[in-house]
């Protein structure tokens, strides 16, 4: 029996598009989204590479969907493709996104404005991405106004890289409707290449982050996502509350850090660090937790035999490493309030590796605690 074509399926090309990676197909794009909006239809895109000159607007019912082999090649800076109102209808999203070659923000062109997907208005959705080279945000969970929010929407593998945020959830402050919350991603990549490719010299770049999480949004899940680049400036950069990372993975990783005020009551379980583990918890680049906030890191470890556990007030419930004669503090413990020298001001307690207790103050010093072997107390020396 022959087949029945699917007649809610439009076919890109067919509106014009040329898909051979240099041609602008944005005229057809749009073109086939029209009638798929207002036919609730998919429109489709073969194998190929269809640039685009400007944003790519999805507005629900349309959809689209992507051969595997097909990228949308964003030619212009600013949005890629934004997808919105989707909050009402169950759809399975598989979408490559990249930002032209020779227009990325890490080869030296300035652009620090492009966003490569930006959502808005997605509820109870599936996505399968793989997103690069934007300057300013890979995949960006927009809560905004007027029943933008963003919940409930599950990330399958995504691969986001070389991005300046490669992911961001965010929301509009003062707005009632405008969330992005309790998403899941299972697996995945993030990871910025390597150092020499950034344009400043060799220093990740200044706002730079794998993943970071807005202040109103709580209840993400991360299962064990890969983490890599040192090139970044922060791998986790968490303003939120309430989101987990589950057997998150960190390669030549970028230091974490739990914000406050609003960065509280979020959770690291069985973190492991691989390679460039010094970054992690050298003078320079700590992890960083407030012990006011109640985040929590359980059980990391490193492949130099480092672990620590700290519970929910950040004091450190074991703290181990084989490495012999280190002079940097494993953790470090970061306090608003004076804790007993004679500074003012903030001041950094740390636990070193050979369970010393010490503080920087606000010269910049690092003071440790000493018992004296005879009567008297312990002073700060």
């Amino acid at each position: 029996m022959p087949v029945e074509k699917d007649l809610s399926i439009l076919n890109v090309d067919d509106f014009g598009a040329s898909a051979d990676g240099s041609t602008d197909d944005l005229a057809a794009i749009n073109a086939g989204l029209a009638v798929a909006e207002s036919e609730s239809r998919t429109l489709y895109f073969p194998p190929g590479d269809y640039v685009a000159s400007g944003e790519v607007t999805v507005v629900a019912p349309a959809r689209v969907q992507m051969h595997p082999e097909a990228r949308l090649l964003a030619d212009h800076n600013g949005i890629g493709m934004r997808l919105t109102g989707g909050h009402r209808r169950r759809f399975t999203w598989d979408l490559t996104i990249e930002k032209m070659i020779g227009t990325e923000w890490w080869s030296g062109s300035g652009d620090t404005t492009s966003i490569g997907l930006q959502l808005e208005g997605q509820s109870m959705q599936e996505y399968s991405l793989r997103i690069a080279n934007f300057g300013q945000i890979g995949l960006y969970l927009a809560g905004a106004a007027d029943n933008g929010f963003i919940t409930s929407c599950n990330f399958s593998t995504p691969s986001l890289f070389d991005n300046f945020v490669n992911m961001k959830a965010d929301s509009v402050a003062g707005s009632n409707t405008g969330f992005a919350n309790e998403c899941t991603f299972i697996g995945g990549k993030w990871s910025h290449s390597s150092l020499s490719l950034q344009p400043n010299g060799g220093s990740p770049s200044v706002g730079s982050r794998n993943i970071w999480i807005g202040p109103r949004n709580n209840g993400h899940v991360f299962l064990s996502p890969n983490l890599e680049g040192e090139a970044c400036e922060r791998a986790i950069y968490c303003e939120g509350f309430f989101n987990a990372w589950y057997h998150p993975r960190l390669e030549f990783s970028a230091p974490i850090e739990f914000v406050p005020p609003n960065g509280t009551r979020n959770l690291i379980h069985y973190g492991t660090f691989f390679n460039g583990v010094d970054d992690i918890r050298d003078d320079a680049n700590p992890i960083v937790i407030d012990p006011n906030r109640h985040n929590s890191y359980k059980s990391i470890w490193g492949d130099t035999n480092w672990s620590a556990q700290i519970d929910g007030d950040g004091r450190a419930m074991r703290l181990t490493t084989a490495v012999a004669a280190a002079t940097y503090p494993a953790l470090e413990i970061a306090r608003d309030q004076q804790t007993g020298d004679q500074s003012t001001g903030e001041v950094r307690l740390v636990l070193t590796h050979d369970g010393r207790l010490g503080q920087i103050d606000t010269g910049g010093t690092m003071r440790y605690l000493q018992q004296p072997t005879g009567p008297g107390a312990a002073t700060w020396v």
